[in-house]
């Protein structure tokens, strides 16, 4: 049985030990807390003086004894002068000088008044003027919203096995709507490096998918045609029907079901040839296609005038 992954809120420490791995770009960090992490960032992900929210497991090393090895992690609510310093400084318009400021005026709520009431702040800290303050405000509200988005992420794809960095590229396309997006339909995944029908048809189902449905057969038939690297972007029609036969099992639907669904809601196209026989290919690789042979042909003509 899948475990659910575990929290962990935590600053992060460059004055103690940090040893990263170059091969793989593991990490290996001791935070404030004197907590030991262990995981895949890039080089300048980790911040000193930042909080963050790490997702995983609690481990326990032969050697190192209990440690909390995590699969992704994300800016948090700073906690405590240190944490609230340096995530202030990151906003435009405030200092280290400006945060310190701040902080001494209103401690642990400093990030809040900052967000919510930056005209307040502005009266009281020196140089800071009502328009920076509230550009200020508007950098942290963002992140708030970002923050919510990734904790709402990550409890929708869970230990699912998906790429670590699918999260921010998911907020990146669809922004605060991506929980929702996936939730309409998790085979929009699948359009993504890294995700292939099997983690997405998992998720579909966890989330109460109905596993007979056409919809569900002409996504295991665009994902076959998608991942196909053959170098032929048309496959006989017999291709994505054992493509659907493959992908899933238990079902009383036929793929003719699938694939018509595919062909109707435009993910899929089809075309039949002189002899008479069916092809089919995935909509974006065949217009892609033709992009090209139009391109070919109009530099022939050009070449030939």
């Amino acid at each position: 049985m899948a475990r659910d992954y575990e929290e962990l809120v935590g600053v992060m420490d460059y004055e103690k030990n940090v040893f990263g791995v170059a091969d793989d770009r593991t990490v290996i960090a001791v935070l404030e807390c004197g907590t030991t992490v262990k995981g895949r960032a890039g080089e300048g992900e980790l911040e000193s003086g930042i909080t963050y929210l790490f997702r995983g497991f609690w481990t326990s090393h032969p050697k190192y004894g209990k440690q909390f090895k995590f699969h992704s992690f994300g800016v948090s609510q700073p906690v405590g002068q240190r944490g609230t310093v340096s995530y202030l400084t990151r906003g435009p318009h405030i200092g280290r000088k400006r945060a310190m400021q701040i902080w001494d005026l209103y401690g642990q709520d400093a990030l809040e008044a900052v967000r919510e009431r930056p005209e307040e702040v502005a009266a009281k800290v020196n140089g800071l003027t009502e328009e920076r303050a509230r550009e200020a405000a508007t950098y942290f509200r963002a992140h708030k919203d970002r923050e919510i988005v990734e904790r709402d992420l990550a409890e929708l794809l869970g230990n699912g096995g998906f790429p670590r960095r699918l999260p921010e590229k998911l907020i990146e396309v669809w922004g605060a709507k991506a929980a929702e997006k996936i939730r309409g339909n998790a085979f929009v995944l699948m359009r993504f490096s890294g995700v292939g029908f099997g983690r997405a048809d998992k998720l579909y189902l966890n989330l109460g998918g109905a596993p007979d449905t056409p919809e569900r057969l002409g996504w295991a038939a665009w994902n076959a045609l998608h991942k196909d690297r053959d170098g032929s972007t048309w496959r006989p029609l017999e291709f994505a029907t054992q493509a659907i036969l493959k992908g899933i099992g238990g079902t009383d639907t036929p793929p003719a079901a699938g694939i018509g669904w595919g062909l109707e809601s435009g993910n899929l196209v089809g075309r039949v040839d002189s002899a008479g026989r069916k092809w089919i290919a995935e909509k974006e690789r065949a217009a892609a296609e033709n992009r090209l042979a139009n391109q070919v042909y109009r530099a022939m003509v050009e070449g030939v005038a």
